[in-house]
C-alpha cells in the first residue's frame, strides 16, 4: 500500500511540475542585428510568455567590451524601481564559480592539497571507500555522488521541498546532516558505480573540507581571494541593510509549485553543509567583471580544442558541455534557487560569455542558451 501511495504521488509531482512551465521565446523569435537588439527583444519576449517580473542581461563581446539590457522590475510590489546593474541577485550554483576560485588560490599557497583523499580534512567519519575521492574530484565533480539529498522515494522531503518551498537541497542543513547523508549506502553505491555528475552535495562536502583544511569559514576565504582583491563590493553571503534595498524581490516561477506564479516568497538560506553550493548574492556589475576573470583562468586550466558533439552533457568544472545543432560549443551553468534563477554560458568558438538574471525559479530551462545561440549567430 505504501508503495502505491509513493507512485501516486509521485505521479502528482510529475504533472504538477509539467503543468506550471511556461513557454520560453526560441531562436527563432530573436530580432535585430546587434546584441542589443537581440536581447532586447528576447527579454520582451521572456516577460510577456513567462509570467515573471524582472530580466536583466550581460554580454561580455569578443572583444572585451560588455552589452546590457535590463527590463521589467526588481520587485512586483514596487514596479517603480527599474532592474539595473546594481540590483542584487541571489545567484545560486553561481557561487561554486567564487568556490572554485578560492581553492585555486588556497592551492597555489600549499592551504590544500587537492590530490589528497576526503578524508584527509574530513572532521567526522566517512566510511572506507571515500579514501578513494580525491577533493579534486569534488572540485570537477568527478566523484560519483548524486546531485542532490533528495530522491523521489523520499516523498515527505520531496514534497516539502519541491511543493512548498522549492528548496531541492533542505535534507543537509548541517554539516552533521550531510554527513549523516554522505553515511548512507545510497551514497556509498554512487561512487562505487562512479561517473562524471554534478553534484551539490559533493560541492557542498568540498566547502566543509576547505574550512576544515584552512580553519577559516568560507565567506572569509572567498573575501580575502576574490571579493577584496577583484573590488567585488556588491559580491556577498550576507547582504547589508543597504544591499537589501536593491535586492530582487524573489518569486514563484515553477518552483515552488503550489505557489501561484509572480508570488513573492520568504528568503531561504542554505546551512552549513550546503553553502559553498549556491547562496552567494551579486550583481550583473559585479559578475561581469568576476566572470571575464574566471572564463580566461578556467581554459588555462583545461584543454577544449577536442570538444565533441559526442562529449555533450560532460562536466568543465562547473560547466555542462553543450554542442548545438549549429555545431557550436557551448559551456553552460545554471543557478536556480528559491525565488531566483541566473545563469552563465561561454561560446568557446566566437568567444561570448553571457549572463542572465531573473526572478522567478524557472526550471527545466535552457532560455540562456537560447540567448547564447542568438548572440552567437549575429557575431559570426
Amino acid at each position: 500500500m505504501k508503495h502505491r501511495v509513493t507512485i501516486f504521488l509521485q505521479v502528482c509531482l510529475l504533472a504538477a511540475l509539467l503543468s506550471s512551465c511556461r513557454s520560453l521565446p526560441t531562436i527563432e523569435e530573436a530580432e535585430g542585428n546587434t546584441p542589443i537588439q537581440v536581447m532586447q527583444s528576447l527579454s520582451a519576449r521572456y516577460l510577456r510568455t513567462s509570467g515573471n517580473y524582472g530580466i536583466a542581461m550581460v554580454a561580455i563581446l569578443p572583444d572585451g567590451t560588455d552589452q546590457s539590457v535590463y527590463a521589467g522590475v526588481a520587485d512586483p510590489e514596487n514596479p517603480q524601481v527599474p532592474l539595473s546593474g546594481n540590483t542584487l541577485f541571489e545567484i545560486g550554483s553561481l557561487g561554486k564559480d567564487f568556490v572554485t576560485w578560492t581553492i585555486w588560490e588556497l592551492e597555489k599557497e600549499q592551504r590544500i592539497v587537492l590530490d589528497f583523499p576526503v578524508t584527509a580534512y574530513a572532521d567526522q567519519p566517512l566510511p572506507s571507500l571515500y579514501e578513494t575521492i580525491l577533493v579534486r574530484d569534488l572540485l570537477e565533480h568527478q566523484s560519483g555522488l548524486p546531485r542532490e539529498s533528495l530522491g523521489l522515494c523520499d516523498m515527505d522531503d520531496v514534497l516539502s521541498a519541491w511543493l512548498w518551498t522549492g528548496d531541492i537541497c533542505r535534507c543537509a542543513t548541517t554539516r552533521e546532516l550531510l554527513y549523516r547523508m554522505l553515511r548512507k549506502r545510497s551514497c556509498q553505491r554512487a561512487i562505487e558505480n562512479r561517473r562524471s555528475r554534478y553534484s551539490n552535495i559533493g560541492f557542498g562536502l568540498l566547502g566543509v573540507l576547505t574550512e576544515n583544511a584552512t580553519g577559516e569559514q568560507l565567506e572569509q576565504l572567498i573575501q580575502h581571494y576574490v571579493t577584496n582583491p577583484m573590488k567585488l563590493t556588491d559580491t556577498t553571503f550576507s547582504p547589508s541593510d543597504e544591499q537589501r534595498k536593491r535586492l530582487a524581490a524573489p518569486v514563484a516561477g515553477d518552483l515552488p509549485v503550489l505557489f501561484r506564479r509572480g508570488t513573492r516568497v520568504p528568503v531561504y538560506r542554505l546551512g552549513s553543509g550546503l553553502k559553498a553550493a549556491g547562496n552567494i548574492y551579486s550583481t550583473p556589475n559585479d559578475m561581469k567583471r568576476f566572470i571575464r576573470r574566471f572564463h580566461k583562468e578556467m581554459l588555462n586550466r583545461t584543454s577544449v580544442t577536442q570538444i565533441t558533439p559526442e562529449m555533450d552533457g560532460k562536466l568543465i568544472y562547473n560547466r555542462e558541455i553543450h554542442v548545438t545543432p549549429e555545431n557550436h560549443r557551448f559551456l553552460c551553468r545554471w543557478g536556480m534557487y528559491y525565488g531566483y534563477n541566473a545563469f552563465v554560458g561561454l561560446d568557446l568558438d566566437t568567444g561570448i560569455s553571457l549572463l542572465v538574471f531573473r526572478t522567478g525559479t524557472d526550471w527545466p530551462d535552457e532560455f540562456g542558451i537560447t540567448i547564447l545561440r542568438a548572440l552567437s549567430k549575429i557575431v559570426r
